[in-house]
């Protein structure tokens, strides 16, 4: 298969598995079941993902916690780790974010910014080296009342010059209580 037709391919399944947990939910709230009250604090989730890092040309895999930071849901903190398979090379890196959602406590859209730190071997450089910046993110995440969600995220890290890594994940996220 051609490589743009497994981008789009992969772009459509990563697209279908962020907004199906929401629509199961609301089929499940169509038969009577009532959404969580709005007023308690949504509980803390912890998730993996996996993705393509586009500087790196290799594959992703990494975990989260999201801590929601007010009641609404709408702000949480996200510290976030990943390990990048580059053939022959590892590079790790770490995040910690505040989470805006747009939408609300369900998920939807959201942004995101922190701090960045990565863990690999720059260019014009021999020895491997950990570097700190900032980190933006962007993303669509579904979580509706159901314990287990799903997103799809966009992020850049500004950690060198010479290299500003830019990945695609998709993630699962598991709530630790409720729902």
């Amino acid at each position: 298969m051609a490589p743009f037709k497994t981008s789009r391919s992969l772009l459509a399944v990563l697209i279908l598995l962020t907004l199906a947990p929401g629509a199961l939910e609301a089929q499940r709230r169509g038969r009577g079941t009532q959404a969580a009250p709005t007023g308690d604090w949504r509980p803390i989730s912890i998730g993996i993902h996996g993705g393509y890092d586009n500087t790196s040309q290799a594959t992703m895999l990494g975990a989260q916690i999201r801590a929601p930071v007010v009641r609404s849901g709408k702000i949480e903190i996200m510290p976030s780790g990943s390990i990048t398979f580059v053939t022959g090379l590892r590079e790790y890196q770490f995040n910690l974010d505040a989470v805006y959602f747009l939408a609300g406590r369900a998920g939807g859209l959201y942004v995101a910014g922190g701090l960045a730190a990565r863990n690999t071997i720059y260019p014009f450089e021999s020895d491997r080296e950990t570097k700190t910046g900032a980190g933006v993110a962007v993303g669509l995440r579904s979580m509706g009342n159901s314990r287990m969600g799903a997103h799809v995220e966009v992020r850049r890290v500004f950690v060198d010059p010479q290299l500003r890594p830019t990945a695609i994940t998709v993630g699962l996220n598991l709530l630790l209580w409720g729902g």
